[in-house]
């Protein structure tokens, strides 16, 4: 894993395209690797971006969520109003 890489008190940075739909995450998918030459990665399940924080502090929420509801410093920046594939991710120390 990623953070067995990091050393103790360091932190990491996660931030990861998530559909709980696996039809919509191929289609996302799919549609990206057409338009990059398929030089980009894959759009996975939140669960699977869960599991890159076992065992870490997370800081500032008790899960990963949606990136622009993380620690908002005010209600300005516009926020997803949909949630069939969202940009998901957490800060976590390194224990």
């Amino acid at each position: 894993a990623v953070a067995d890489r990091l050393p103790p008190g360091s932190y990491m940075v996660i931030s990861q395209l998530t559909s709980p739909d696996p039809e919509l995450r191929t289609e996302i998918t799919d549609f990206m690797h057409g338009i990059t030459d398929g030089r980009w990665g894959r759009v996975r399940a939140p669960e699977e971006v869960d599991r890159f924080f076992d065992g870490l502090e997370l800081v500032g929420t008790s899960t990963p969520v949606e990136v622009s509801r993380w620690l908002p410093d005010s209600d300005l920046a516009p926020r997803q109003k949909t949630d069939e594939w969202i940009e998901y991710g957490a800060v976590a120390r390194i224990p």
